[in-house]
C-alpha cells in the first residue's frame, strides 16, 4: 500500500506538500543546530521514489505471472527459474 496523502487535522494534503514543509522545517533546525549553510536535502521528493516502486512492482507482477499465463505452471511460485525482485 502506498501513501498518497497525509492528514493534518481534518484536511488531507498530498505527500509532496507534506514533504516540502517537513524538509523546510527540518532544514532550518539542522542548519541552526549544526551551524551549517547550503542545502540539507536533495531536491527530489520521495513521492517520485514511491511512484517508481509502484510501477516496478506492477511490472514485476506481470513478469512473475508470465509462466502462469502461458499454462506452464499453475502458480507463479512453481516456476523453477523465477528471479528475485530483491536479494535479501
Amino acid at each position: 500500500m502506498f501513501i498518497s496523502s497525509v492528514h493534518r487535522g481534518n484536511e488531507a494534503h498530498d505527500l509532496s506538500v507534506f514533504m516540502k514543509f517537513w524538509k523546510e522545517w527540518t532544514s532550518k533546525k539542522i542548519k541552526k543546530e549544526f551551524r551549517i549553510e547550503g542545502h540539507v536535502w536533495q531536491r527530489e521528493s520521495l513521492t517520485i521514489s514511491f511512484a517508481a516502486r509502484k510501477v516496478y512492482a506492477q511490472k514485476w507482477d506481470y513478469v512473475l505471472n508470465n509462466p502462469v499465463r502461458a499454462d506452464l505452471v499453475k502458480e507463479s511460485d512453481d516456476w523453477l527459474w523465477q528471479g528475485e525482485i530483491e536479494i535479501l
